[in-house]
């Protein structure tokens, strides 16, 4: 992973300037967005700018049976400091620490953090050398153990307070170790960036929403203001699509007199 150079939350107050003034919903004040490394090249971690926007489906739950989906303690572990988005956006530009996702492939790869990496609750241990631990005769010797922070899916996900026990019965150190017990729900509920495949799509749908600009139909195009955004295309009726398919883009149909008929992704 390439190192960057590191900026805190604090100096990026006085960096944000005039990029926090045009963005509605910041991270924190005067930071709209924080730069991470990532393997696929750097992501900018940013909050969903819809002031309307809601989390669905399975993120949307509030009853899960337990056992199996049980509130977990505040602390998984003694030792074990516990933290919430800042700290972990802190934790993501360190070049010598680990984001870890714990959760199964299946998840990680239908969204995660930027800049996690994912070793799963069931065969952590077997990566401990991954975390900077070496094998001794006892086990392993974790005196240059990693900073890390585990995560998984919410705060009634036990993978990762799993992993975390589990590291530290081999002998990687509590102190090294921070768990963020909010986990991907609570990443989802601020809005945060997501990566992967569930990432993409609701980044799509937060760029291209059709049903967040109904008020347009029927009314005339050179009356309206339209939506600030970066992929839209104004088409008459009937005219021929001479661009690809694009599913961020907003489509403004009109007939003849300039009359909205529709809004449409594509």
């Amino acid at each position: 992973m390439t190192a960057i150079r590191t900026i805190t939350l604090a100096g990026a107050l006085m960096l944000a300037g005039a990029a926090g003034a045009e963005t509605v919903v910041n991270i924190a004040r005067g930071v709209p967005s924080v730069r991470v490394e990532t393997e696929q090249g750097p992501v900018e971690i940013s909050r969903i700018q819809d002031v309307a926007h809601e989390i669905s489906g399975q993120w949307a739950v509030t009853s899960r049976p337990c056992p199996d989906f049980c509130i977990q303690p505040m602390t998984p572990a003694p030792g074990v400091t516990t933290i919430g988005e800042l700290e972990l956006l802190e934790i993501l530009k360190d070049p010598e620490a680990l984001v870890i996702d714990s959760r199964t492939p299946d998840w990680f790869e239908g969204g995660t953090i930027p800049g996690a990496v994912n070793i799963p609750y069931t065969y952590v241990i077997d990566e401990l050398a991954r975390l900077g631990c070496e094998p001794d005769f006892e086990g392993w010797d974790c005196a240059g153990a990693k900073r890390v922070a585990l995560f998984c899916n919410g705060l009634w996900c036990g993978q990762s307070p799993t992993a975390i026990r589990n590291m530290i019965e081999a002998g990687y150190p509590a102190e090294r170790i921070s768990y963020y017990r909010g986990g991907m729900q609570s990443w989802r509920l601020l809005g945060l960036t997501v990566i992967g495949r569930e990432g993409v799509a609701e980044q799509a749908a937060m760029v291209c929403d059709p049903e967040a600009h109904t008020e347009l139909v029927g009314q005339n195009i050179a009356a309206v203001t339209l939506p600030a955004l970066d992929k839209i295309r104004v088409v008459r009726e009937g005219q021929p699509m001479t661009m690809e398919f694009n599913p961020e883009r907003l489509n403004i149909e009109t007939d003849d007199a300039g009359v909205i008929l529709r809004v449409f992704c594509g």
